[in-house]
C-alpha cells in the first residue's frame, strides 16, 4: 500500500469513527474497535457537551425538559460542524446552529432562538476581557449634552420580538409581542452581568452614538428628533439628560474625554 493509500485509509477510518461518535443510531461502529470502548468514549464527549450547554442555557434547559433537551443536544451534536476548537466557544456554536441550521421544528418554542441568544449574551459578557467603564462625569443640564459619549464595549443594546427576560415555566409566549422588547445587557464594575429594559428611543440613541462617534450627545438627539418627527426639541433634550444620567450611572455610556 502506498503512502497516499495509507493516508486515505486513515482518513476514511477517522470519518467512520466520528460518524458513529456523532450519531450511533445512523452510522455503523468501526469494526476494529471494541464497541464498549467506543461507546464509553462517545458517552464522555456527549455528557461533557450536554453539561456545558445546560450551564450556559439554564432557562432553555429547564423549559425544554429532559427528553426534548437531550434530543436537542443530540441534534446539535450530530448535525453541526463546529468551526472553533475551543470548548468555551461551544455555546456560540450552539447558538449558530439554532439560528442558521435547525430551522422550525414542531416541538421547539417559538421564542427559543431569541431566548438562547439572550442567555448566550450573558455568558459572553461574563467572560469578556474588556474593562468596564467608570462613570466619569455628571449629566445634569442640557449643556452637558454637548459632550461626546461612547457606549461601553460591555453594554449590548438588544431588540427581541419576544420578552425573553420574562420567559419562565409560568410564562411561555406563543406569539411575538405587539412591540419589540428593547434591553441593554451590561457588565458593571463588580463584574456582574445585569440588564436594563429600555424604550425604542433609548435603543435608537445608543445606536446613533455607536454609529457617529464624532457627534455629541446633543447631535445624536437632534438626529433622533428628526427621525421620529418630534418638533418639541426642548422636550427631547430634557428627556435626554435624564436618559444619559441613568445610562452613565450604570456604566453603559461614558463621556469621551
Amino acid at each position: 500500500m502506498s503512502a497516499t493509500d495509507r493516508r486515505r485509509s486513515f482518513t476514511d477510518h477517522q470519518r467512520l469513527f466520528m460518524a458513529y461518535i456523532r450519531d450511533p443510531d445512523r452510522s455503523p461502529a468501526p469494526s476494529d474497535i471494541e464497541k464498549c470502548r467506543i461507546d464509553l468514549y462517545r458517552e464522555l464527549i456527549f455528557n461533557n457537551m450536554e453539561s456545558f450547554l445546560s450551564k450556559n442555557f439554564p432557562v432553555l434547559r429547564r423549559l425544554t425538559g429532559d427528553v426534548c433537551w437531550m434530543a436537542l443536544v443530540q441534534d446539535f451534536f450530530s448535525e453541526h460542524r463546529c468551526k472553533s476548537p475551543y470548548f468555551s466557544e461551544i455555546p456560540e456554536e450552539f447558538l449558530g446552529y439554532l439560528q442558521q441550521e435547525r430551522g422550525d421544528r414542531k416541538r421547539d418554542f417559538p421564542f427559543m432562538v431569541e431566548l438562547a441568544h439572550y442567555e448566550w449574551v450573558e455568558m459572553a459578557l461574563a467572560i469578556a476581557t474588556d474593562v468596564p467603564v467608570k462613570p466619569n462625569g455628571s449629566i445634569l443640564a442640557i449643556d452637558d449634552l454637548k459632550q461626546r459619549f461612547s457606549v461601553s464595549p460591555l453594554a449590548w443594546p438588544l431588540a427581541y420580538r419576544y420578552p425573553v427576560h420574562q420567559v419562565s415555566a409560568s410564562f411561555k409566549p406563543e406569539t411575538p409581542s405587539a412591540e419589540p422588547t428593547y434591553l441593554v445587557v451590561y457588565r458593571n464594575q463588580d463584574y456582574r452581568v445585569k440588564f436594563m429594559q429600555i424604550n425604542a428611543m433609548t435603543y435608537r440613541f445608543l445606536q446613533l452614538v455607536e454609529e457617529n462617534p464624532e457627534k455629541s450627545g446633543e447631535d445624536c438627539l437632534l438626529i433622533l428628533c428628526q427621525e421620529i418627527g418630534q418638533k418639541n426639541l426642548d422636550q427631547i433634550l430634557r428627556g435626554g439628560v435624564d436618559m444619559l444620567q441613568g445610562l452613565s450611572s450604570r456604566g453603559i455610556v461614558s463621556i469621551v474625554d
